[in-house]
Order: structure tokens, then C-alpha cells, then sequence
């Protein structure tokens, strides 16, 4: 029986409390069927692209942060997760497990099978080569995003999540499980991002001077994920390097086009968006749904960070008013004819730039560092007369102020607070009910989600994490 859990169409079999099916996904074919030639390993990596949820972090991270509160009509949607009462029995443990790893499953499947048709000299490596560099990145992606949610403060010895490879294919060409008698343990933060980092060194190279398409895995954005790497596992000369090299190719948005990027009619400091149309998921509907029922609204704690007359940001990611009793979440407004519906921007030049800042400022660059935070800062704010500042801490503690208002609601916040092992602390007058915590202290367990418990009865050599006991 295989031991990493899948759930394809939203179907889970069990055999007894620690077997997990093997069940070949309704949507997927035999291997040798699928994979013919060139136009199927194509088609294979639009199918990974498509199995990108895109949403998952985005909803942990603004619920479980302090850039929300309960909506007006919440009637209990996403309250686990901002209540911090997220167990290992609940859809949100297995959600982002099972999806992760579902992208991972279809992406092996492709490398796999591309292998297979340069030896069969169906295909050259050369026809491959791009879409090789784009599965080795997302791949990487999604590992370093299951790290985050599951583990996500950088300690090289502690643990991580099971990394599935080529190396995992069991002999149905699924990488389902490594062989059937062999039970993937957990490995090392080390590891993971050994591992990571080597994927994307390899896209890197595949994938050199490929920048034509904001839809599809570029070299720029192999480079801005190995900024964001970097960022969390403290290498902050890495990260520095990277963020620089993104933004000698990708200019941030100006104030007259920043707009326009979230109803989609721009692509301006875009580097990486997975691209929605009319029938897919509509991200916007994680806090208003389409009748106009908000389930979460912008904490007036964030609304409160904004210079609401001259920051561009502030009418684009906020609407209505607490007065009126109106206010919403509008940085994703949707296109024409589809409400709620807007590609998810990934990467931005905006997020390189605040890497940047970061980098410089903790190695003790301040001058570059407040630069760089300045320069973002004049292309949002009307009027922006640059800020000096007179130690780091004091850069420090603005640099991630700015993240909270450029990057909110796109999946960051809470990531922030973990990886720099502060305290979560809501405005009180975003914590009202008794349910809503309003302080989570760092070394709180709930900053790590637990371990999906379908996949602790699968395989005990997956271990859980501290705080969470099984069936719970």
C-alpha cells in the first residue's frame, strides 16, 4: 500500500485505520496511454499548472494573521483557522497536504514520462528542456510551501515534510509512495531545502533567458522564488543577490498603473501569476462571497496602516467603511461579466523589493536598505518625502509594516510573523468574539498546521507535530 496521500475528485477509501487504497485517480490514464509524444508531455504540464490551487496559502495565512476580522454575515466559514482551532481531523490539514502533493504526483508523472520518450527517441531533450525547468521549479514550490505551513521557522535539524522525487516512482509509474514495503518518513528542514535549492539551480539553467510569459514558470521566476528561499532560510546575502537580479529585469508598477494590475488589464510588476478564467475558483470569494456576504473583512488594525487620502493602495485593497458598515476586501475586484475573478499573482517585483530591503537591513546595510523601502514607498504614495532611519531594528519593524500593506491578502502575513518568530497580536478591535484569539505567542504550537491524521493512519513513521495528539 502506498503511504503519501492523494485525494484526486475529492474521494478518500480506507481499508482499515493505518492502509490508505491505492486508487488510480478517475481523471488520469494509463502512463504509456497518456504520454505519446511531444503534444502530451505539453499537455501533462498545462495539467499541473491547472492542479495549482493558488488559494490555499492565501487563505491560511490572512485568516490565521491580523489583516482580517469576522465579516458582518461570517456564519462560521474559515473560523478554525482564524480561531486557531485547526486539528489534524480538520479539511484544513488535509486540504494543503493532499493538494501540494497531488501537483508534485502530476508534475513526477510528466518528468517521468518525458525520460521515457527521449529514450523511446520520440522526443529530444531539447524540445523538453523548458517544460523540464518549469516542472523542477514548481516542484520545488511546492515543497518549500508545504515547509512553510507545516513547519516554517528555519532550523536545519528540525522537521519537515516527506520530499517525493522521480526517485519515489513505484513501479505503476505513480509517485504516489516510494516501493510497497517502504514507509516515507519525514525529512530534515536541511534537506528540504537542499533539495529545493538544487530544483531550482537546475530550472535556472533550463530555463535561461525565458521571459516572455507571466502564465508560465520563467527564469525570473525560478530567480524570485530562490529570492523568497533565501529570505526564509536566512541566507540573506543569497536573498539580496536574487532580489536584485529579478529587479534589473521586472520594474514595480507605478502609481498610475497599480490599479489596473488587480483588475488584470496590466501586467506591471508581475513575474509569475497562475492565470484564472471564467469557470476556475474565484479568489475573491475568500472573503466576499458572490450574493456580497462577507465572511472576513479588513481589520481595522490594517486599514489603520494606511495614509487612506495619498497611498494608491488603500482604495484598491479596501472598500466601503466600518461607519457604514460596508467594508470589504476589494484587491480582487474581477474582470467583466465574472465578479470575485482575478489571476493570482505569485510573484511580484513588489516582494522583490521588500527582499531586497530586508537583506540589506539585516546585514547592516541600513543606507541601501532604506533605499530600497524608499523607492517602493514613492511609487505607492503620493507626495512620498523618503523616510531616514537610525538603526536597523527600526528599518526592520517598518520593512515588515510595508510587507503587511503591499503583500496583504496575498498569503504572507502570517508566513512573516512565523519565520521571524513574533508574536501574533490583533488589533482588540479585531478580536471581539471570545472564540478570536487575540494574541498567539511565537513558540504557541498551532504556528505549525498538523500533520493530515488520513496520513498518520497510513504510515507511523510520519510523525506528528508537538501539540496535536491523534484523532484530534
Amino acid at each position: 500500500m502506498k503511504r503519501i496521500i492523494y485525494i484526486f475528485l475529492g474521494i478518500l477509501i480506507f481499508s482499515s485505520c493505518d492502509e490508505f487504497l491505492d486508487v488510480t485517480p478517475r481523471d488520469i490514464i494509463v502512463e504509456e496511454t497518456a504520454y505519446q509524444s511531444l503534444a502530451d508531455i505539453e499537455s501533462g504540464a498545462f495539467g499541473v499548472y491547472a492542479a495549482i490551487s493558488g488559494t490555499n496559502l492565501v487563505d491560511i495565512s490572512s485568516r490565521m494573521g491580523d489583516n482580517l476580522q469576522l465579516g458582518g454575515e461570517n456564519r462560521g466559514q474559515g473560523r478554525q483557522t482564524h480561531d486557531y482551532q485547526v486539528v489534524s481531523t480538520t479539511g484544513e490539514a488535509l486540504g494543503v497536504w493532499s493538494n501540494l502533493y497531488d501537483v508534485v504526483s502530476r508534475l513526477n508523472r510528466v518528468l517521468s514520462n518525458m525520460d521515457r520518450l527521449i529514450t523511446e527517441g520520440v522526443v529530444t531533450e531539447e524540445e523538453v528542456s523548458a517544460i523540464r525547468g518549469e516542472m523542477l521549479a514548481i516542484r520545488a514550490m511546492q515543497h518549500f510551501d508545504l515547509w512553510r505551513v507545516y513547519s516554517g521557522k528555519y532550523d536545519p535539524a528540525a522537521a519537515a515534510v516527506p520530499w517525493l522525487g522521480l526517485e519515489d516512482l513505484d513501479d505503476n509509474g505513480r509517485p504516489d509512495g516510494l516501493d510497497p514495503d517502504v514507509k516515507p518518513e519525514r525529512q530534515t528542514t536541511e534537506f528540504i531545502f537542499g533539495k529545493v535549492k538544487e530544483d531550482l539551480q537546475a530550472a535556472k539553467t533550463l530555463l535561461a533567458g525565458q521571459n516572455d510569459n507571466v502564465f508560465r514558470i520563467t527564469e525570473n521566476a525560478v530567480v524570485a522564488l530562490q529570492a523568497r528561499v533565501a529570505l526564509y532560510e536566512e541566507d540573506f546575502g543569497a536573498a539580496e543577490t536574487f532580489a536584485s537580479e529579478v529587479l534589473a529585469n521586472v520594474s514595480l508598477a507605478g502609481i498610475a498603473e497599480f490599479s489596473s494590475v488587480w483588475t488584470d488589464q496590466s501586467n506591471a510588476g508581475l513575474i509569475f501569476a497562475l492565470q484564472r478564467i471564467p469557470g476556475d475558483g474565484r479568489i475573491g470569494t475568500l472573503f466576499t462571497d458572490l450574493n456580497g456576504d462577507r465572511f472576513f473583512q479588513p481589520a481595522q488594525g490594517y486599514i489603520d496602516l494606511f495614509d487612506q487620502v495619498n497611498d494608491v493602495r488603500f482604495n484598491r485593497f479596501v472598500s466601503g467603511s466600518y461607519a457604514n458598515d460596508n467594508v470589504e476586501v476589494a484587491k480582487y475586484p474581477g474582470i467583466p461579466d465574472n465578479a470575485a475573478l482575478n489571476n493570482v499573482k505569485v510573484f511580484r517585483a513588489a516582494e522583490m523589493q521588500l527582499i531586497l530591503a530586508e537583506a540589506l537591513a539585516k546585514t547592516n546595510q541600513l543606507p541601501l536598505a532604506a533605499d530600497a523601502l524608499n523607492e517602493l514607498r514613492s511609487e505607492r504614495i503620493q507626495g512620498y518625502t523618503d523616510a531616514t532611519f537610525s538603526s536597523v531594528d527600526e528599518i526592520m519593524d517598518e520593512i515588515l509594516i510595508e510587507r503587511r500593506r503591499e503583500l496583504g491578502f496575498e498569503g504572507h502575513r502570517w508566513f512573516d510573523l512565523k519565520r521571524n518568530g513574533l508574536d501574533l497580536v490583533r488589533d482588540s478591535r479585531d478580536c471581539t468574539s471570545g472564540a478570536i484569539p487575540c494574541t498567539v505567542e511565537s513558540d504557541d504550537f498551532r504556528w505549525l498546521f498538523p500533520i493530515p491524521q488520513a496520513e498518520i493512519f497510513a504510515n507511523e513513521n510520519i510523525v506528528q507535530n508537538p501539540g496535536y495528539t491523534n484523532n484530534e
